[in-house]
């Protein structure tokens, strides 16, 4: 049986950074991998959508232009998803910047989604899967809206515990940097108001 393909799609707005992340996607120790850039100062869910809509792959993995997939990323995000059946896969990762650091990501569950997003926007998702759900949507947090919807969705959602496969960039410009406490409470407002019966008694 050969390998299915996997379509790396990386977006972003910042091509000098892009240049390791296009590398890392190139530089997969997996056999089968398509990798698509695109790259636009406007950085809303529709373009997003532009970015993967071409994709071939049965799987499709997102990357920021300013994080970098470690080899064996599609390798065993892959196996995982053919051995469980999965409709999405994500793993911890290490953010880069003066020290290196491990994050571990908690469980996908509802009960943590109702306060935090996970995992973030660099996962492994099957292709018809993400299409049924309608791809990135146009709202603050779009990751942290498209794992609620998966959840919604009644998605099979498994984590490779322990195994750090990708790098988070920790820089000034980063959107999660500059989040504020204030910022942050105007996504969950409206997080809950397009999901209200997911946060019912939240």
């Amino acid at each position: 049986m050969s390998d299915p393909r996997v379509s790396v799609v990386i977006i972003g707005h910042r091509p000098a950074l892009a240049v390791a992340a296009i590398a890392s996607a190139h530089a997969q120790t997996y056999p089968n991998v398509e990798v698509l850039y695109k790259s636009h100062p406007d950085l809303w869910p529709e373009k997003f959508n532009q970015a993967w809509a071409g994709a071939s792959g049965k799987y499709l993995v997102f990357l920021p232009d300013d994080d970098t997939l470690n080899p064996t990323f599609v390798e065993r995000h892959v196996e995982m998803m053919e051995a469980c059946h999965a409709d999405m896969a994500y793993s911890d990762f290490y953010v880069t910047g003066p020290l290196l650091l491990k994050w571990h990501l908690p469980p996908f569950t509802r009960a943590i989604l109702r306060t935090t997003c996970v995992p973030y926007m660099t996962f492994m998702v099957r292709a018809d899967f993400w299409r049924k759900i309608g791809g990135w949507r146009y709202i603050p947090h779009c990751d942290w809206d498209a794992g609620i919807r998966m959840l919604e969705a009644n998605a099979n959602v498994i984590q490779l515990p322990n195994e750090y496969l990708w790098n988070r960039s920790h820089n000034p410009q980063s959107s999660s940097v500059l989040t504020t406490t204030e910022a942050f409470d105007g996504f969950l407002r409206t997080l809950k108001a397009a999901h209200a019966d997911f946060f019912a008694g939240v």
